[in-house]
């Protein structure tokens, strides 16, 4: 009996390593897709975050602008100050008192708050303390809003002419209070409108108005 044995004829080392090279083409092609989808969605979650910084940042600055108070205080040195201050030579942003001061925890406090504005090396910080009237010793709140600020700017609306007392030429005014000859008034008069600019490196320029009931 005659038996046939066919050849069996494998893979050549050549065939054998040009698999090896496809698969790895494959492989690293298929890699870098998966580490872009990475990375995009890894920026994408940085922007929503910081998206979401900045609309908390700006609540806080909407809810305290709206709720402006005629209330001046006397400050650590015993000197008195209007219930809105702002100078843009001054060592900081603005500074007012504020009404709608939460207190879920039936702290002894008022409703009434001082805030002040401050801007340092490109971060803008609110400060706050929990009395109106304060000493040496009073605390103080410091929570930071805003980094990457590049410049912020107020101004404010007259109620009226404070010199004439007429409500016929409303200005804008880069600082508050405004002059008048009755110091009792000018300590105690909150602007009709409020404008806050601030530009800030990642997001551009943010222009808000506030109107005031007055």
């Amino acid at each position: 009996m005659d038996i046939t044995v066919q050849d069996a004829r494998g893979f050549t080392l050549l065939e054998v390593l040009v698999a090896i090279a496809i698969g790895a083409a494959v492989a690293i092609m298929a890699y870098q897709g998966l580490s872009v989808a990475a990375t995009v969605a890894e920026r994408h979650t940085e922007q929503a975050q910081a998206l979401s910084d900045l609309q908390l940042a700006m609540s806080v600055v909407d809810r305290d602008l709206r709720q402006l108070v005629s209330r001046p205080i006397v400050d650590e040195s015993e000197s008195d100050r209007p219930a809105v201050l702002c100078d843009p030579l001054g060592d900081s942003v603005v500074e007012f008192t504020k009404g709608g001061w939460r207190n879920p925890l039936n702290l002894p406090r008022g409703s009434i708050q001082r805030v002040r504005y401050i801007l340092e090396e490109g971060m803008l910080w609110r400060e706050s303390w929990s009395v109106l009237d304060r000493q040496s010793n009073s605390h103080k709140q410091r929570v930071r809003l805003f980094g990457g600020v590049q410049n912020v700017q107020l101004r404010f609306l007259d109620a009226e002419n404070l010199i004439s007392g007429q409500s016929v030429d409303q200005q804008w005014r880069d600082r508050w209070p405004a002059a008048q000859p009755d110091q009792e008034k000018k300590m105690s008069t909150i602007p009709s409108a409020v404008e806050w600019m601030i530009e800030l490196k990642d997001w551009g320029l943010i222009r808000r108005v506030y109107w005031l009931p007055g």
